[in-house]
């Protein structure tokens, strides 16, 4: 009876409306937690996942709110770097709300992944032919479960959505817009918000646009076939058109281009064969392989609807066709399309389950069916995806934390080597971007936040050879910043052969990578030798003194910031203390200031030439003065003159067992003059840059002029003392004259007058970045590597005869301030030598300066030849047509102005009017010619190279006593890269150059051999 009773109550229960409404409640609640776990389990794995192209995004925000306005970098030119404005937009409040982007963004995705869930179960709910009229919100069922998994589990999807990308948001923001064209293909009467989800996708990416644009052509259709829906149509293109054309309006007015940089930084692929193999091997790594076909069957029924959704899988397969897919990992191009695909899949499933149930004849229930055809491809999609997130999870690779890390050690190595302000040129630009300030100053070498890098990787097309080893990169990087670049961390696959360069060999220290956590140990990296070296320090007293064995003493300036008339108590003072390194120096040598009166002394803090950076010091070479600066508060003294002193200590290492504490250390002592207690100082001046510039000298009078106000200007910046903008007014200036003279033909000097302008006031990047592109001329290497080396002469020996080419350098670059300097701080000559010729010296000199326009012009060729020699008296320029010089298989090459053949469309970097080519017989002819023998006199060797490269058995090698010791190559392509060989342990050798040309689809190009003393 018992158990008749409990059947029947459950009969009862089974058959009560109430029990069904319960079950089914718990089933949604199931299948929706179901979704919560997958989705959190997958957004888990990716979570720590960030490229560092984010960074950039998170940069231009920051900036925003801060109120820098669309820039990189604090102080850097306004030009659109990201591309992506409507989710800097969104970001913008973040901050200002006080939010940490890169975590905000990684839920802001989270967020937006569950908008496009949402929006894809609205679509299914409205396109699905066996389902209920669509409603504005359906209960959970399995092909909502099935689209939410198969999208959340999808690794290539997930990873994307914290990557701190656009990549969820204009995946929402498609789906949204097709969920809308739908609901106002039924109802003629709603406000056609499908136009703002157009214009929102629009501004999303660059690309949107494609994807939004069909649905102008939808709406116009569906109005010439249904005059009820013209309005609608009218409605929908107005909130689509309108704002994208307001939008662009500003955006036009702000940036002056029509299109983002990155459209110029990202030079489209021609090779469709490339964006082939993209996206084949993308969509089989995704599975997505998989899914398409259901999405082919999911356009079956209602294909009006359904059109944005083809659309927007077809759109996307072109577009990384067009674009010749990504570097980035996880298939980032298809994730923007994914969901599109997905829910087009969901519907396939939902039509091949009608199938089944019209094949069984109706034996077989709709739901049912479906649900079991949803579990297996669930079950399928688990198995795929699962050991892939897994993997995921336990790599926890965060492409942007890495460069933040490396940014950041960065910043504490400037630190160290106490740099007021500093710059740094580097390949991934996200994470130093995101941590610039007015002290730091990041340089985009790809050109993503850089107009004009931009431009010269768009004209890469146009040149053979590689964008890597691209001149004009050496010279905009390097020369046309508003400073040299403080710090460099380059790849050697973004810049082959930068190690070798002029540039980097002559003008950085060679750092170990491996002081930064994350960087590439092949990179480049390296701390511009300005921030040490100063050959232009503004000496009150100038002198060539021995401190030690290894350390003499050029000159000191001791200054206020503030001056004021009298010393007493409290006040502060700056010796500048110049240093020339004679010998090998350890880099642990030490410096303070002494400051003695009658009743007492001060003494400065302790400062050690390694500047925090082991290794540099010991880098100097002799000539290279290393500047100091120590701070002295003064005591009270009591005293009418102060006795200044400089002591100089080297740390001596602990003997092996002992403490460091034990470290023996021995302190000299060496005077510096005396100051006047009652007189105030003089006021700091520099009338030059620290460090030798390689633009153009300056002939026109005014630009003569206004060379001191810019070296200040420069300076002043540097220093921190001008704010982020700059000299604004001098910029003016500067802008004004060059338009004057580009307008006169004056090409080089607008050039000149242009570049200054963007260095004393980075903003005029907005105005003059397409005129300094334009007039951008040719390095001249000669006087800049001559101007280095008659400077480390004269530093380095201090004689007459190095002052005088010295000067007369100068005077013959018509750079009166550089040589009337050098005149009027000569220290003399050595005690018992001759007074008279320096006497006569600087008499000349003065009455050379004082003539002004009249300044005797000199032979540049001549002090050329001083600093370095063609060690075959011409053979090795290769102005003439003879090899007379050579022998071997001279049938095979060509030299002088006949090697300039018209083969040689891209010829760049030659000197003068000739050089030596294997090109004679075309690339067919193979052989090899030797040079005459020529004596190794000095430490460096000099020459251009071009034509193929090492894999092509094709170059240049020097013998020494017959045996190959120094080899070079071109780099495929037609420009002539200087090379320099260290030489310096084969002096007085005797040697020979030896050009070959074993190749027959290659030749090689040589010119301009030199050797520096």
């Amino acid at each position: 009876m018992k158990r008749a009773a409990i059947a029947k109550l459950l009969e009862r229960l089974a058959e009560s409306s109430v029990w069904r409404r319960e079950a089914c409640r718990g089933y949604r609640a199931l299948l929706v937690g179901l979704i919560a776990w997958g989705i959190a389990h997958s957004l888990s794995a990716a979570w720590a996942f960030t490229i560092d192209d984010a960074g950039i995004s998170y940069a231009y925000a920051k900036h925003l709110a801060q109120g820098y306005g669309p820039v990189a970098a604090p102080g850097g030119p306004w030009v659109e770097g990201y591309s992506n404005p409507l989710w800097v937009f969104l970001l913008v409040p973040l901050h200002w709300l006080g939010l940490p982007l890169p975590v905000v963004a990684k839920g802001l995705g989270a967020t937006l992944l569950g908008a496009s869930l949402w929006f894809g179960k609205g679509l299914l709910g409205a396109l699905r032919l066996d389902a209920p009229r669509a409603r504005h919100w359906q209960p959970v069922g399995a092909l909502d479960v099935l689209m939410a998994l198969g999208l959340g589990l999808c690794l290539e999807l997930v990873v994307w959505v914290v990557a701190g990308l656009e990549n969820p948001l204009f995946a929402a923001l498609l789906l949204w817009m097709a969920l809308l064209d739908v609901r106002e293909s039924r109802d003629p009467t709603r406000v056609g918000w499908s136009g703002l989800a157009a214009f929102a996708l629009s501004i999303t990416r660059p690309e949107g646009a494609m994807y939004a644009a069909p649905l102008i052509a939808i709406k116009l259709g569906q109005a010439w076939h249904a005059r009820a829906f013209v309005a609608l149509a009218v409605r929908a293109i107005s909130l689509f058109l309108g704002p994208l054309l307001t939008y662009h309006a500003l955006h036009y007015a702000v940036f002056h281009e029509l299109v983002p940089n990155t459209f110029y930084a990202k030079p489209v692929s021609r090779e469709l064969g490339k964006g082939l193999e993209y996206l084949v091997t993308s969509l089989r790594a995704s599975g997505l392989m998989y899914a398409l076909p259901l999405a082919v069957l999911g356009l079956f029924g209602r294909l009006r609807q359904k059109l944005l959704l083809a659309w927007a899988a077809l759109s996307g397969g072109v577009f990384v066709l067009y674009s010749g897919g990504d570097w980035m990992p996880h298939a980032r191009f298809l994730s923007l399309f994914m969901p599109a695909v997905g829910v087009l899949s969901v519907l396939g499933v939902a039509t091949f389950g009608r199938g089944l149930v019209w094949l069984s004849r109706g034996r077989l229930r709709n739901e049912l069916v479906l649900s079991a055809v949803s579990g297996g491809l669930l079950w399928f999609w688990w198995q795929y995806h699962e050991p892939r997130l897994r993997e995921l999870g336990t790599r926890t690779w965060c492409h942007f934390c890495e460069r933040v890390a490396d940014t950041e050690r960065l910043k504490s190595l400037a630190k160290a080597a106490e740099l007021p302000a500093y710059s740094l040129v580097t390949h991934d630009f996200g994470g130093p971007a995101w941590l610039s300030d007015e002290q730091f100053y990041p340089i985009d070498f790809l050109g993503l936040c850089d107009q004009s890098v931009a431009l010269i990787r768009r004209d890469r097309s146009r040149l053979r050879g590689s964008i890597g080893a691209e001149p004009r990169l050496y010279q905009y990087l390097i020369h046309e910043q508003p400073s040299p670049p403080s710090w460099l961390l380059v790849p050697p696959n973004f810049w082959p052969r930068f190690d070798r360069s002029p540039e980097f060999l002559t003008g950085y220290f060679k750092l170990d990578p491996r002081l930064l956590p994350r960087a590439r140990r092949d990179s480049f990296f390296g701390l511009h030798r300005s921030e040490l070296v100063d050959y232009f320090p503004p000496l009150q007293n100038f002198e060539f003194r021995s401190l030690t064995a290894s350390l003499a003493l050029l000159g000191t300036w001791t200054y206020e910031r503030a001056p004021r008339q009298g010393l007493g108590a409290g006040r502060t003072l700056t010796t500048l203390v110049s240093l020339l390194p004679r010998g090998k120096l350890r880099g642990t040598e030490r410096l303070k200031v002494r400051i003695e009166g009658a009743s007492g002394r001060g003494e400065s803090a302790i400062a050690t030439l390694g500047r925090g950076l082991a290794g540099l010091a010991a880098q100097l070479q002799p000539g290279e003065p290393l500047s100091v600066e120590l701070s002295t508060t003064l005591p009270s003294l009591g005293a009418e003159t102060y006795r200044l002193s400089l002591g100089v200590s080297s740390q001596k290492p602990a003997r092996p067992g002992q403490p460091k504490e034990a470290r023996q250390e021995e302190w000299s002592w060496f005077s510096l003059g005396e100051i006047d207690g009652a007189a105030a100082l003089p006021k700091y001046a520099r009338a030059l840059p620290r460090y030798p510039s390689a633009l153009p000298a300056p002939l026109h009078p005014e630009l003569r002029r206004l060379r001191q106000p810019v070296a200040l200007a420069i300076e002043a910046q540097r220093k921190g003392e001008a704010g982020a903008t700059g000299d604004e007014p001098l910029a003016a200036e500067l802008t004004a004259l060059g338009r004057a003279l580009d307008a006169r033909g004056s090409a080089s000097q607008a050039y000149l007058a242009y570049v200054w302008a963007t260095q004393v006031d980075r903003q005029a990047w907005r105005d003059l970045g397409r005129e300094v592109f334009r007039l951008r001329p040719a390095l001249a290497g000669d006087v800049y590597s001559t101007e280095l080396v008659l400077l480390r002469d004269y530093y380095a020996h201090g004689t007459l005869e190095q002052l005088a080419r010295l000067v007369s350098f100068y005077l013959s670059e018509k750079r009166s301030l550089e040589a009337q300097y050098f005149s009027r701080h000569s220290p003399g000559p050595p005690a018992g030598e001759d007074t008279e010729p320096w006497a006569a010296l600087m008499l000349a000199v003065q009455s050379q300066l004082q003539a002004g326009e009249e300044l005797l012009e000199l032979d540049t060729a001549d002090l050329l030849g001083r600093a370095a020699r063609d060690p075959l008296g011409g053979a090795l320029d290769f102005e003439s047509a003879s090899l007379d010089a050579w022998a071997g298989d001279d049938k095979s090459f060509v030299a002088g102005p006949d090697a300039k053949r018209k083969e040689l469309f891209a010829l760049r970097g030659e000197h003068g009017q000739g050089l030596l080519s294997s090109l004679r017989g075309g690339n067919g002819a193979r052989g090899r010619i030797l040079s005459g023998e020529f004596s190794l006199d000095g430490r460096v060797l000099s020459l251009l190279v071009g034509g193929g490269s090492s894999k092509q058995k094709v170059g240049v090698e020097l013998l020494v006593d017959g045996q190959s010791a120094r080899s070079a190559h071109g780099n495929d392509s037609d420009f002539m890269f200087p090379v320099l060989w260290d030489v310096a342990k084969y002096q007085g050798k005797v040697a020979r150059l030896r050009v070959f040309d074993d190749s027959v689809k290659a030749h090689v190009l040589v010119d301009r051999v030199l050797i520096w003393r």
